[in-house]
Formats: structure tokens, C-alpha cells, sequence
């Protein structure tokens, strides 16, 4: 009796884990259909517009270039998201093209995902496409097939081996989670099993710390610190240069729509604006 009150106790916990939309991880807010972003002030950066279905999965984006919110020919690349799903499996595609015709692929990976949201397995392709001669070359390369994953329940902890196809370890990282399995902590290390980088995440899921080391496992290289305000904006961001000891610090100010989703976002630093980024965004009609 007491193995069968056990185990129904973990079916309730394990149905009670919601997977987050890809809106949720924008921590963008209503029906959104698509997000323009655009900077007039700095027209070399590359603009996007990312589109959503009514479920809140992200179906593609298109990186372009852009003046004053209108589109410019050169430089177009476009991501698409399709999603497969059965009674166990989620499977999300990401296709990667050179151009917004969807006529030269650029790479391909395919994610495996089970019920609890939880990613079992990566494919990552790459093709390699001569323009010129409207062929591929190198196609389907395969970067990595396997992850191996092990779950510690008595400490809430799960590590992750990331191979490559032939075999060899690339990198692995550990995750620690609370009692509601909200991720709290992860390290990542190099194949050499050397630490490479340590996150820390405040309780709604967002990066509060992360410090990157050198080549020697607490060799500091740098440390960022984030905060943010009650609609998980991110108001300030600090960069800590420890072998030089400086410190640089940004702060951000937003203007928002309705929906309470930020459309202007400055970036300041000493309380100067050096940066401007503006959303257009379009909501499914209720």
C-alpha cells in the first residue's frame, strides 16, 4: 500500500509541472502574434521579427536590416520552428536558411522533449550551401547526437553529458532545483571536467548571477550581476572585470504598452543613453 500511495503522489507532482511557453520565456504577456524589434538609432544592427501561433510557440523568425521600422533587401536570414507532437514526445525542428525564401539551409537541429518539458535528446545538423552553384556541400554534418541525463531526487539535481557523434564529451552541466522544481543553481564544465561557468537564478527563473572562469577551475574571469523590476524586466546589469577590477554598470529604462510589454527599452550607462531598442507588437484578436 505504502508503494502505491508513493508512486501516486509522484504522478501528482510530476502533473502539476507546467512547460513554459516560448511567450512566457520572452516574458512577453498576452496573445501575442509577432514582435518586431528595431533600432533607429544603431541601423546596423540586425532587426528581427519573430512570430507566434495562438499556443504561444515560436513558428519563425527573420533577421533582416532595418531603418525607421521598414524593411531593407540585404543581409536576410530566417529561423523556423516547426513542433511534432504524441502522447510522450515533443519534438520541436529549428531550420536555419541564408535567405528569407527558405531556398538555401542553412542548419537543421531537431529537440526531443518528454511530458515534464524536460529535453532527452538534441540532433544538431549543419549544411554548408554554395550560393553560387545552388548546391550543398558538406550537408547534414553531424555535430552531436546523445545526451545523458541523471537525475539525483534526494538532492533535487540533475547532470547533464553532452557527446559528440563520434562519442566524445563536449561539455557537461549540473542543475540544482527547489521543492516546486524551479531551476536555483547550475555550474557548466569542459570536457576536461574543469569548471567553465556557475549561474544563480532568483525564484521566478531569472539569471541573478553568473560567474565565468579561466582555463584553472576559481580562476575568475568575470562576474555579472542582474536585477530586476516586478514585470521580470531586467533594470540593471553589472560587469565585473576581475583581472582588471573594473566595474561596468548598465541600467535600462523601459516605455510599455497596455499589455504591460515593454516597446522602448534604453540602455544607459553613467546615465548616458548609448543604446535604444524599440518592439512593434501585434496581438491575436480576442
Amino acid at each position: 500500500m505504502r508503494i502505491i500511495i508513493v508512486i501516486a503522489l509522484i504522478i501528482l507532482t510530476v502533473s502539476k509541472i507546467t512547460i513554459k511557453s516560448d511567450l512566457t520565456k520572452e516574458n512577453l504577456k498576452g496573445k501575442v502574434r509577432s514582435v518586431l524589434y528595431y533600432s533607429n538609432e544603431n541601423p546596423t544592427n540586425y532587426s528581427s521579427i519573430s512570430n507566434y501561433d495562438e499556443k504561444g510557440n515560436l513558428i519563425e523568425t527573420i533577421y533582416f536590416d532595418c531603418k525607421n521600422a521598414e524593411w531593407v533587401e540585404s543581409r536576410r536570414f530566417k529561423k523556423k520552428y516547426k513542433y511534432y507532437k504524441n502522447n510522450s514526445i515533443k519534438m520541436i525542428e529549428h531550420l536555419e536558411y541564408y535567405d528569407n525564401d527558405s531556398k538555401y539551409l542553412r542548419g537543421r537541429i531537431v529537440e526531443k522533449y518528454n511530458k515534464q518539458g524536460k529535453l532527452i535528446n538534441e540532433i544538431d545538423y549543419e549544411t554548408l550551401y554554395n550560393v553560387e552553384e545552388n548546391r550543398p556541400y558538406n550537408p547534414y554534418k553531424d555535430i552531436y547526437t546523445k545526451d545523458t541525463v541523471i537525475y539525483n531526487k534526494k538532492l533535487n539535481m540533475q547532470t547533464t553529458y553532452r557527446y559528440h557523434s563520434d562519442g566524445t564529451l563536449m561539455y557537461s552541466w549540473i542543475e540544482k532545483f527547489d521543492y516546486k522544481k524551479n531551476l536555483i543553481e547550475s555550474k557548466s564544465y569542459n570536457h576536461n571536467d574543469s569548471l567553465s561557468a556557475e549561474h544563480s537564478y532568483n525564484s521566478k527563473g531569472l539569471e541573478k548571477e553568473l560567474i565565468v572562469y579561466g582555463n584553472h577551475q576559481k580562476d575568475t574571469l568575470h562576474k555579472y550581476i542582474s536585477t530586476y523590476d516586478n514585470l521580470n524586466n531586467k533594470t540593471k546589469y553589472s560587469k565585473y572585470e576581475t583581472r582588471n577590477k573594473e566595474i561596468t554598470i548598465y541600467n535600462y529604462e523601459y516605455k510599455f504598452d497596455k499589455n504591460k510589454n515593454w516597446i522602448l527599452l534604453k540602455k544607459l550607462k553613467e546615465g548616458v543613453i548609448i543604446d535604444t531598442t524599440r518592439r512593434k507588437i501585434v496581438y491575436y484578436k480576442k
